[in-house]
């Protein structure tokens, strides 16, 4: 199967997100293989639906799904060949099949989205410590015993921008509990108090 080698990084990135296991710290990542593909939203969303969910989604579903990762070969074949078999406008019963695969995880997409938007904004040879700042964002958020932020001042600038777009990954208690630690870590002399 021809694969396509600006897109392998995206599909290897997006590909985490199917795994059973906690990947939402993932999404600034997954963002910035995107926009490092030359992908806009539209295109990346397309990717993501139509092309890596028809091949993963059943892990979603799995009791005891894959947890650990994707063979790579495997994964890159199946890909390709999800991308070579769609239609080139999916039409509506593409798009209801992919909401009732993907249900919840739907809002996976959704952060990678977003952080796309706030990762567009910064200069293309700024975007790896941005997206750095990013991913120790939701490690904190996400994580029960977090790493410390080796640059609070550099985190405190993204967290207001990036606090929204956790949250949407969150239930209100794991909400609450992610912004006390990331405010926790942050401290007031960073700049966010009040």
């Amino acid at each position: 199967m021809d694969h396509d080698p600006r897109l392998e990084p995206v599909w290897e990135a997006m590909a985490e997100h199917f795994l059973d296991t906690e990947t939402r710290h993932d999404v600034p990542t997954t963002a910035l293989r995107c926009l490092e593909a030359g992908l806009h939203e539209d295109d990346a969303f397309a990717v993501w639906c139509f092309e890596v969910t028809p091949v993963l989604w059943p892990n979603l579903w799995d009791v005891a799904g894959e947890w650990a990762c994707w063979p790579r070969a495997w994964l890159l074949d199946q890909v390709a060949a999800a991308r070579a078999a769609r239609a080139r406008e999916p039409g509506l019963l593409s798009r209801c099949c992919y909401h009732a695969r993907i249900g919840a995880s739907h809002a996976v997409w959704l952060a990678i989205a977003q952080s796309m938007a706030l990762l567009a904004d910064v200069a293309t040879d700024q975007r790896e410590a941005a997206c750095a700042q990013l991913a120790a964002l939701a490690r904190c958020y996400f994580d029960f015993v977090p790493r410390p932020l080796t640059d609070r001042t550099a985190a405190a600038r993204w967290w207001r921008a990036f606090a929204p777009v956790l949250a949407s990954l969150s239930d209100a208690r794991e909400a609450a509990a992610g912004t006390a630690r990331v405010e926790a870590a942050l401290g007031t002399d960073a700049g966010i108090a009040g």
